[in-house]
């Protein structure tokens, strides 16, 4: 476990060391002695991860306006709204926060 652990930090120096470069990946494996298929792997292991989708389906019978907040954006939806417009309101707030 301590050997993971100080080879993840040898990766972030490493990783650290590459982007102050500016060199690309390939040329800055090549100068420093490094296989890039093992930069590339470490590269991916340390990037943060990447929030997932959650979907919701949500059913209401009442003809009451809907309110969605995500953030900054706030849609007001109709109750009447049909499907297909719903759809392309969500899909266009999907396009401004992702």
């Amino acid at each position: 476990m301590a050997e993971d652990a100080a080879k993840k930090q040898e990766w972030e120096q490493k990783q650290q060391a590459y982007e102050a470069s500016g060199l690309t990946a390939t040329a800055w494996c090549k100068e420093n002695n490094e296989k890039l298929w093992t930069f590339k792997y470490w590269r991916q292991k340390l990037r943060a991860p990447v929030a997932k989708s959650v979907f919701k389906e949500l059913t209401d019978t009442s003809d009451k306006d809907i309110e969605i907040r995500v953030g900054q954006i706030t849609m007001r939806v109709a109750g009447e709204m049909e499907g297909r417009s719903a759809e392309k309101c969500l899909r266009a707030i999907r396009e401004l926060i992702c």
